[in-house]
């Protein structure tokens, strides 16, 4: 059954589609096995499977954009039938971070999806400006290249301030993506050069592991609340890391200068 959507009038189709022919889109998240057994315990509680997966045709195989956790689920319990599906048109399936809404993704699954997205993409003509909508933050792609360097990178704890100093860069992205690396690089020299050394001298005086990350953004900020940062990405790395050095060296009451009860800055 064919029908145009209600927003863009874009046409859909609605179809019964076989198990065989249905994989993940090769830029979904990661699968988080404990929400797919709750899937299937759920399906099997229920007795019914009700929500259409969102996919994509091409090439005679049809790639799950929204639903890939379901997908498993259904899986893990039967091996055919088929599935109620919604096929949108391969162009729109990009947007994946936006439609995946089944398990709101973290920091990591979004970094994960828009690194997977973009070097999809470097073969195109393009710059970072124009796939925005694809990747929704450029810092994202910077962090993914990080997890995928070392996955306890703490970009959740970064992101705040990071995310307004990376901004797009005006090349191509086969260039760009060059200058993102070594965007990463900095952020990578921060981590292991003064996050991880504050990071235990906290645990030391024991402060609570999960405050940890949360004053240390907020102590090594040198910009406040300020939402626009004028400075260039290198720029504003230099004062982040000259006030991540003066912070490391503070031994002012024997806690690195730190005053719990002070408020923090985003």
């Amino acid at each position: 059954m064919r029908y145009r959507e209600p927003v863009g009038k874009v046409e859909v189709e609605f179809k019964l589609i076989p198990l065989s022919e249905l994989k993940p889109a090769p830029f979904q998240r990661e699968i988080s096995e404990a929400h797919v057994k709750k899937l299937s315990e759920a399906i099997l509680k229920v007795g019914m499977f009700i929500d259409p997966l969102v996919v994509y045709e091409k090439g005679g195989t049809y790639y799950v954009v929204n639903g890939q956790h379901r997908l498993e689920a259904y899986r893990n319990l039967f091996s055919e039938g088929e599935l109620p599906c919604i096929v949108i048109p391969e162009e729109k399936a990009k947007y994946i971070i936006t439609l995946n809404t089944e398990k709101s993704p973290s920091i990591k699954d979004k970094s994960t999806e828009a690194l997977k997205i973009y070097r999809e993409m470097l073969p195109l003509n393009v710059t970072e400006r124009e796939i925005l909508d694809f990747i929704t933050e450029p810092c994202y792609v910077t962090f993914g290249i990080l997890y995928e360097r070392n996955e306890r990178f703490p970009a959740s704890a970064l992101h705040s301030l990071i995310k307004r100093i990376d901004k797009p860069i005006e090349k191509p992205l086969s260039e760009a993506f060059e200058e993102r690396k070594k965007r990463a690089d900095r952020l990578e020299e921060l981590y292991e050069n003064y996050y991880l050394p504050i990071r235990n001298k906290l645990l030391e005086k024991g402060v609570n592991q999960l405050y940890v990350g949360q004053i240390i953004a907020s102590r090594i900020n040198p910009f406040g609340r300020k939402r626009i940062i004028e400075e260039d990405f290198d720029s504003a790395m230099d004062k982040i890391i000259e006030r991540a050095r003066e912070f490391l060296e503070e031994e002012s009451d024997g806690d690195l200068g730190l005053e719990l009860g002070q408020p923090f800055e985003h």
